[in-house]
């Protein structure tokens, strides 16, 4: 530190390690329950972000904390700052087909954006156990088990995912 700092017994400071600007760009994510809206720093200090709470304030105004992990110079980090309550996700099978040897699913997820501009929203899904993808409009990310989609909803507006895939038994 480069001046010195009293406080009172009892008092609680906040003491700043060191200060700077990072890049950070927003998005909003689901997997599941309520979308998230989530924020990714950059760490182009020439220090690491330490383990601890993180504040984001959209001007004066606080918008959210979270628990940030530690962020090496150089590497990426996310949290998330809060639920987005205006940015909705219904999941549900609209279709299944059994058969002795694998069981086929339709899945299909709408999204609806109540806000006045448009966003862009990431959705992940895992498939099942012994799952294959079949189909996916619109095309899907396979990474694994993980499928991924980036979405542009309008303002006011929705949008649909519709994917098909099949669970194999022996």
């Amino acid at each position: 530190l480069d001046k010195k700092i009293s406080f009172n017994k009892g008092e609680t400071v906040r003491i700043p390690l060191f200060s700077g600007v990072i890049p950070i760009y927003q998005e909003y994510f689901w997997s599941g329950g309520k979308v998230e809206n989530r924020y990714y720093l950059n760490n182009t200090l020439s220090e690491p972000l330490p383990n601890g709470i993180i504040e984001c304030y959209r001007g004066n105004k606080w918008v959210g904390e979270d628990n940030l992990k530690y962020t090496p110079k150089g590497d990426e980090s996310s949290t998330i700052v809060s639920y987005a309550y205006d940015v909705k996700v219904e999941s549900k099978t609209i279709s299944e087909e059994h058969t002795y040897s694998k069981d086929t699913y339709t899945k299909q997820m709408t999204i609806e954006n109540f806000k006045n501009v448009s966003i862009t929203i990431k959705i992940e899904q895992l498939l099942p156990y012994k799952a294959n993808l079949l189909s996916s409009t619109p095309t899907a990310n396979l990474e694994g088990k993980t499928l991924s989609w980036k979405a542009d909803v309008d303002a006011n507006g929705s949008f649909v995912i519709t994917y098909t895939y099949e669970v194999v038994r022996y």
